[in-house]
């Protein structure tokens, strides 16, 4: 397994190793932190991105050990059922969710700032079924925008993928603006504890946080749901 050091475990989509490395040094005023170090952190994750072998990146996203901890199916019963409906997945990774979603969902908009993921995606839907591939989309975008056209989306999934965003409020008026009437955001990201998955303790974001941030961006109602997952919440906004 991948061994993560600190500053390369501030990747947004840093999920499935079981067996990481996780250097949990707490420290006051975390959102505060995470704020100040956006500029550090970005470069510290390009860097690790241009240079860890993206196959064995790769293998640890998609690693089995992860449905252990995640329980997709679960997170998947949270956001109802998908037929006929958009579904952007921001921070998809090598598609974990992508494909388990477009079994059913009208397409899935597949959204990361690395092309390298997006790619792998691709590839990996000229193997699936034709009706599969076809429902979805691959989005590279900036940092600071999900990249969605006004009322795009019906549903918009964040997995794991929060701690890491800047400018969060301004971030997510974007993503609330591509969900279209009667759309919802769902996030699913780390409880404040220590485990041997996820970033380290001092870049966590509180749920509490997370609701604070959503409401500025324009969100109003919530649902927290701190028990089904081992190691992290589910928030549902709208």
């Amino acid at each position: 397994m991948i061994k993560f050091f600190k500053g390369i475990l501030l990747l947004s989509l840093l999920l499935s190793c079981s067996s990481k490395e996780n250097n949990s040094n707490p420290v006051a005023g975390k959102d505060a932190f995470t704020q100040n170090a956006d500029s550090e952190v970005r470069e510290e994750v390009e860097e690790y991105l241009s240079s860890e072998d993206f196959d064995r990146l790769v293998k640890s996203y998609e690693d089995p050990n992860r449905v252990q901890w995640q329980n997709p199916d679960l997170v998947l019963e949270k956001l109802g059922n998908l037929e006929g409906r958009v579904v952007a997945d921001i921070g998809a990774g090598s598609g974990y969710f992508t494909f388990r979603m477009a079994q059913t969902a009208k397409k899935v908009i597949a959204i990361d700032i690395d092309p390298r993921f997006l790619e792998y995606i691709d590839e990996r839907k000229e193997e699936s079924p034709g009706d599969i591939s076809q429902r979805i989309e691959t989005r590279q975008t900036e940092e600071d925008d999900p990249g969605l056209a006004p009322a795009e989306a019906d549903i918009a999934l964040v997995v794991n993928t929060y701690h890491f965003l800047n400018n969060r409020s301004e971030y997510f008026k974007k993503v609330k603006q591509g969900l279209g009437k009667g759309g919802f955001l769902v996030i699913v990201d780390f409880k404040n504890m220590p485990m041997p998955v996820g970033p380290p303790e001092e870049l966590k974001v509180e749920p509490e946080t997370v609701v604070k941030e959503l409401r500025e961006a324009g969100f109003r109602e919530f649902t927290l749901d701190e028990k089904s997952l081992q190691y992290q919440y589910i928030i549902i906004a709208g």
